[in-house]
């Protein structure tokens, strides 16, 4: 079994990461629609302070699986779950300059069938 890919950034970023996430993933300021914008931001920075490409990957796939989850949660308000699916196209062209390997653009492809589905689903 593959050991995860650590990813490397100061614990001040780190925490600043998380509640954004945190805040997007649950639309807690539905009225803020910047901070999309600001996590996209973050990872790009935290991305490309990583020194593998797996480790990249890792960073771009978090904030794509955050934002699905949102798009996925229909207790979060509609809005905000379609800002998240309107920003989604951002983290997938990051993950798809970075996608290569036949195994990685395997997996790309799984989790644009599993957004096609969840969008026609819940939005």
């Amino acid at each position: 079994m593959k050991k995860p890919s650590v990813i490397l950034i100061s614990s001040e970023l780190a925490n600043n990461f998380d509640a954004v996430a945190n805040t997007v993933r649950y639309g807690e300021d539905p009225d803020s629609p910047e901070l999309i914008n600001r996590y996209i931001i973050l990872a790009n920075k935290i991305a490309a302070d990583q020194p593998a490409i797996g480790q990249k990957l890792n960073v771009h796939y978090s904030v794509a699986n955050t934002l699905l989850d949102s798009i996925c949660d229909t207790y979060v308000d509609k809005f905000w779950r379609e800002l998240c699916y309107a920003n989604m196209h951002r983290v997938l062209v990051e993950i798809d300059q970075l996608t290569k390997v036949p195994a990685r653009r395997t997996q790309l492809q799984q989790f644009r069938h599993e957004l096609r589905i969840s969008v026609n689903y819940f939005l």
